[in-house]
């Protein structure tokens, strides 16, 4: 009666109103059937929901930001999704059996085998994955690209998970995953065992790996916790685990429902938990410029784009700038001005050119010797106008001879260096006015 009685505008009309209202949301609830991505009217809806056609993904709720991961950092990440991966676990019981034949110590120690095993998989996989085996396992052994997205909260498992911040008044970075460990049974057994065990730390920043264009999630094994200390001044932390938003356990509440952890490191929980971020309000608001086309411009997407072409086969329509954008992106991407010729690329680096191109582009067979044609062109062209730039500086023929400012953003330091000594080397003359 509540309802009905909220349809009345028109107190000397109250069945009208009512008839009228009634009817206005029966044709919402009808349309909003054949909407796309439109909520059913009067149905709850869970904010953490990450439900996609059955499938759990997950999502993010934050602006994603484009960064460079470190070295060290990208190959943790890397060993981590090859280590948690359905279709890799045969490759690592292959190298694990690999192992014990080579090094008979690897029969008696098993921490000496892991430690090994750890080590040297990831570049073991990539020589040893079949050319004729599925391009999902391929780009899983080339590695996923350096140029990451990163995000500030996620949604995963129906938690919302958000990094690390002093300045929230909700407390979601606490986080817990089981891993299989090298360990002691007890303290008088040194005798090492594989064993699960669980892990707790907080969420100090959320990666997107990037393999072929294709997004790897692995957050589904997250676990969210959360700790609790009676004062600010305490250094011991009390852990909760907590159910997913929605879900309610109806079983007998047990009393003893919180588990004690370990103390954490005093400097970290003091700067972590109660510190305060310095703020430098003397430098003047950077604006933020165009910045360097990336790869994932077309990335992500269901289907592959299709090109119009022109009497001369060449790309037209809407999709054109984008497709020689991204031939551009790729050129960045999978070939280093470092070397000395397009010839030193091998054909698996042109394969994976090439599967990728064909990933997010409708392209033929017959086509590939035009395109790398043009992928030749490009390279070299690019790489002929960043030695002039370089030359110039160091003649001071430029307006700066800091060689550093000419660096392109997807170069790495080190690859970087080794083109400024290459081009600045005897090997190449350059002579003015040429």
């Amino acid at each position: 009666m509540k309802t009905l009685k909220g349809y009345v505008k028109n107190r000397a009309r109250p069945e009208g109103c009512i008839a009228e209202c009634y009817l206005a949301e029966e044709r919402m609830i009808f349309c909003s059937a054949y909407i796309k991505k439109a909520s059913n009217i009067g149905v709850h809806l869970n904010r953490n929901d990450d439900l996609d056609n059955g499938l759990v993904e997950g999502r993010p709720i934050s602006q994603g930001k484009e960064k460079i991961l470190e070295d060290d950092m990208m190959q943790i990440a890397h060993r981590y999704v090859l280590f948690n991966t359905a279709e890799v676990e045969p490759y690592l019981q292959m190298h694990i059996e690999e192992l014990k034949q080579t090094d008979s110590r690897f029969l008696s120690n098993e921490t000496l085998l892991q430690k090994q095993h750890m080590e040297t998989f990831v570049e073991w996989l990539s020589k040893h994955v079949p050319f004729n085996s599925s391009g999902r396992i391929q780009w899983l052994a080339y590695g996923p690209r350096k140029h990451v997205t990163s995000y500030t909260g996620y949604i995963i498992n129906g938690h919302r998970f958000h990094t690390i911040d002093v300045g929230r008044s909700t407390q979601d970075s606490g986080v817990s995953i089981e891993a299989d460990t090298v360990c002691q049974s007890n303290a008088n057994d040194y005798s090492h065992t594989v064993k699960r065990l669980s892990y707790y730390g907080v969420i100090r920043d959320i990666i997107l790996l990037d393999y072929s264009s294709k997004y790897l999630f692995l957050a589904s094994q997250a676990k969210q916790v959360f700790y609790s200390r009676d004062n600010d001044e305490s250094n011991w932390y009390v852990l909760l685990k907590a159910p997913p938003r929605g879900i309610y356990n109806m079983n007998v509440v047990e009393a003893d429902a919180y588990t004690s952890s370990t103390p954490l490191d005093e400097t970290i929980a003091s700067h972590d938990l109660h510190g305060e971020e310095q703020i430098n309000d003397d430098k003047p608001p950077k604006k933020k410029g165009r910045g360097p086309s990336k790869l994932k411009m077309v990335s992500g997407q269901d289907k592959c784009k299709e090109l119009e072409r022109n009497e001369l086969g060449q790309p037209i329509g809407d999709n054109s700038v984008k497709y020689a954008s991204f031939l551009g992106c790729m050129i960045k991407e999978f070939v280093p001005y470092t070397l000395d010729g397009w010839n030193e690329i091998g054909e698996e680096v042109k394969d994976r050119m090439w599967s990728c191109l064909q990933l997010n582009y409708k392209v033929e067979d017959w086509e590939k010797k035009v395109i790398f044609q043009k992928l030749v062109k490009l390279w070299r062209d690019r790489k002929s106008k960043l030695q002039i730039l370089v030359r110039e500086a160091n003649t001071g023929r430029a307006a700066s001879r800091d060689l550093n400012l000419l660096k392109p953003e997807f170069m790495e330091q080190n690859q970087w260096d080794l083109f400024v000594k290459k081009t600045l080397s005897t090997t190449f003359q350059w002579i003015p006015g040429v």
